[in-house]
């Protein structure tokens, strides 16, 4: 097994990168959020599932499909490995929070919101989701973390190989192996 630099495999170290670049957690917990759905544990099956409590509710499936098709390509890793600067992200933010009033308002029936704090409270998780992870790329931060990240396996990867391991342990700073000669005669 592969020792990685803070103890972990490189593989496991490679899902835990991977788990922080996929976004799909944070959206798929605003959608059940959305859906005034909760997870509890059945201790008949032993596992937990999704459930629907009515009055959690927000909006109807069709509302929460036009919203999370909404924020999906801005939580995308195209934004999160972007370098922003503060002026960027709050550009987009802008335009996001404007882009949902607009679309809250005009389909305020359609969607069958609840009523206008479930209107406002839709508005604040949606950019406030999309705000933490857009956060991420401010000045390129998280796209340097992975760059050094990347570098610290790639010194970490270096092996000896048996014959190295051999003419560390027989001479320090390899003088037995010039005595003998290169080749070990």
């Amino acid at each position: 097994m592969e020792e990685g630099y803070e103890g972990g495999t490189y593989q496991e170290q490679e899902r835990v990168l991977q788990y922080q670049l996929d976004n799909e957690g944070i959206i798929e917990e605003l959608e059940h959020t959305l859906r005034g759905e909760v997870l509890r544990y059945d201790p008949v099956s032993e596992s937990s599932k999704w459930v629907t409590v009515k009055h959690l509710s927000l909006m109807n499936e069709y509302g929460v499909n036009r919203i999370i098709s909404l924020i999906r390509t801005r939580v995308s890793k195209i934004y999160t490995l972007s370098d922003f600067e503060q002026e960027d992200i709050e550009a987009i933010m802008i335009e996001l929070s404007d882009n949902l009033v607009d679309d809250i308002f005009y389909n305020y029936n359609n969607y069958a919101i609840r009523d206008l704090a479930a209107a406002s409270n839709i508005k604040s998780m949606v950019v406030d989701a999309v705000y933490a992870t857009i956060r991420k790329a401010y000045k390129g931060a998280y796209l340097n973390f992975l760059k050094t990240t990347q570098r610290i396996q790639e010194v970490q990867q270096v092996h000896y190989s048996p014959r190295e391991e051999k003419q560390e342990k027989n001479s320090m700073f390899g003088v037995g192996d010039y005595l003998r000669g290169v080749n070990g005669k």
